[in-house]
């Protein structure tokens, strides 16, 4: 059985971190035993402190340091670590040897700086005596090293015995434990804590989506009502394009007609018409294009109701609120479609009356066309009328001449 007492870490000198051999009394050791100390001076996962128990070969370190002190240049770092060696036999109290090894150093330490000036000064010396009259008296054991070795997590041990020690290192070759790992029971209260400020948010967020809830049924009905008003509006300019429709058909065939007039005023082959024609209002021919949309509208319209009034019987207000956005959206939708059938069938009407006002610009000009055309007819006949009423005058006139020479009245 061999076992060895260190002294590590560095007090802010020039001299950096410095590994003393007590049990020599040399600064000078293993050369193994260098190297894993550089590695714990390495170890970056701690800051204050930490207690590591390491089986390599046949030997077990039990290393405890302090993390974070303040020496000369910055922050510093001091520990014990026993080294005990004795073929596969481990020491049993192995937490008891950790608290024994922090009561030493605490010795060594004034508050969270150093109360020693050097690895030699001769309270080192009473603190390591401390350490080895509890080692001397400590049991050992055997406890093969572990086949499939894992890697453990640093546990706070305040959640640790010596026999839940025994256990892992029968599963692992390094156990590290530090009071900077929250305990089973600090993580358990963080849980609580946590789930009580989630479900705080929850009820805060239940008390609001009532509101949520009903401004999103305000903006529902809204958007109804919008897209109810708005399939009235194509309805009407539905209307309105037919009727542009059908009037501009009446007006090609008024056109027509007084083209027709005109040519035979013209030609002198057909008789004058009488008056002006009455023009006929504007209608058109239905679209079913658009009855169809309004038609399909409708139902999309019914569907969305049976939806929300089913989400509304059961679920969440989360869900209904989901189910609210949805409709929202949909509806919105239909909005933009409405929206541009609208617009296409403005364009549509707009166009057609524009062309209805040409139409009754021309039909204006032909009948005035007529009307003058009657008039220079009317006015090239009126001479021929007063010779004829001129030479039946003179006729009149020769017979009653003619009777008054006989003395015979003519017979009428």
């Amino acid at each position: 059985m061999a076992e060895q007492f260190y002294l590590i870490g560095k007090l802010g000198s020039s001299d950096g971190f410095q590994v003393k051999s007590l049990k020599l009394e040399t600064t000078g050791t293993r050369n193994d035993d260098i190297k894993y100390f550089q590695g714990i001076d390495n170890l970056e996962k701690f800051k204050r402190e930490f207690f590591i128990i390491s089986r390599k070969n046949n030997r077990t370190y039990h290393t405890y340091v302090r993390e974070g002190l303040s020496g000369e240049r910055g922050a510093s770092s001091l520990g014990f670590s026993y080294v005990y060696e004795d073929g596969f036999n481990v020491i049993t109290k192995m937490l008891d040897l950790r608290n024994v090894m922090k009561e030493a150093l605490e010795d060594l330490l004034q508050g969270n700086g150093f109360a020693i000036q050097s690895f030699d000064d001769p309270k080192v010396s009473k603190a390591l005596m401390k350490i080895k009259s509890f080692t001397d008296k400590v049991e050992a054991k055997t406890l093969p090293r572990p086949i499939n070795n894992i890697q453990s997590s640093p546990l706070n041990p305040n959640d640790l015995t010596n026999e839940k020690i025994w256990e892992m290192l029968k599963k692992t070759d390094n156990v590290e434990i530090s009071e900077e790992i929250p305990t089973k029971l600090q993580i358990k209260d963080t849980e609580i804590k946590n789930l009580s400020l989630q479900n705080q948010t929850k009820q805060n967020l239940i008390n609001t989506q009532g509101k949520d809830i009903e401004n999103l049924r305000k903006e529902n009905e809204k958007l109804r009502k919008e897209n109810a008003d708005r399939n009235t509006t194509i309805v009407k300019l539905n209307k309105d394009l037919e009727d542009a429709k059908k009037g501009n058909g009446k007006r090609d065939a008024k056109i027509s007609s007084l083209l027709s007039e005109i040519k035979g005023l013209l030609s002198n082959d057909k008789p004058i018409s009488g008056g002006q024609s009455r023009r006929e209002p504007v209608k058109s021919k239905p679209d079913n294009r658009l009855s169809y949309i309004n038609i399909g509208l409708s139902m999309l319209i019914v569907i969305i109701l049976l939806l929300f009034n089913t989400c509304k019987g059961g679920g969440s207000e989360t869900e209904e609120v989901q189910t609210l956005n949805e409709d929202i959206t949909e509806l919105n939708t239909q909005k933009d479609t409405l929206e541009k059938e609208k617009k296409e069938l403005e364009s549509q009407v707009e166009y057609l009356q524009k062309e209805v006002k040409e139409k009754d610009k021309k039909i204006i000009d032909l009948e005035e066309k007529i009307e003058k055309l009657k008039k220079e007819k009317k006015e090239q006949n009126k001479p021929k009328q007063d010779k004829k009423n001129t030479a039946k005058a003179k006729a009149n006139k020769t017979e009653d001449n003619a009777e008054k020479s006989s003395g015979e009245p003519k017979n009428k």
